[in-house]
């Protein structure tokens, strides 16, 4: 238990959890690396949705293309830190959820780049015509 001499309420009435002020500084950094999580998680879609179109465009290749992948790339390095994060605090089911979620839009990517290669294949036939 703790010695402390003041303690907060955290989540009433749904939770009653009475914690010390150092477990509010813990609960606290969570909660921001839960909201960090859910804002990169946004940016991710938005960087699939914008590849999306541009495909749709035919556009496989250029600058926006290897910039839009190298900011994936990026925000799954900043994910990876998370589910670290998550295992240090002890959060082993987030640290799992985390990497099935990474695994899955993986998955997603490969596909996207299988698509970019047939319109990239499809470009050369139709220029070899």
């Amino acid at each position: 238990l703790s010695t402390a001499e003041q303690f907060f309420y955290i989540d009433p009435p749904t939770f009653f959890i009475i914690q010390d002020a150092e477990g509010l500084v813990i609960e606290k950094q969570l909660a921001w690396v839960d909201m960090l999580e859910a804002v990169i998680w946004l940016l991710i879609l938005m960087s699939i949705e914008i590849m999306v179109r541009l495909q749709d465009r035919n556009v496989a290749g250029g600058r926006s293309i290897r910039t839009l992948e190298l900011v994936k790339v990026f925000l799954y390095v900043l994910l990876w830190g998370f589910a670290a994060y998550w295992i240090y605090r002890g959060h082993y089911m987030f640290a799992w959820d985390e990497f099935v979620w990474i695994a899955g839009f993986v998955v997603i990517g490969m596909n996207m780049a299988e698509w970019r290669e047939e319109i990239n294949q499809n470009e050369t036939e139709a220029n070899q015509s």
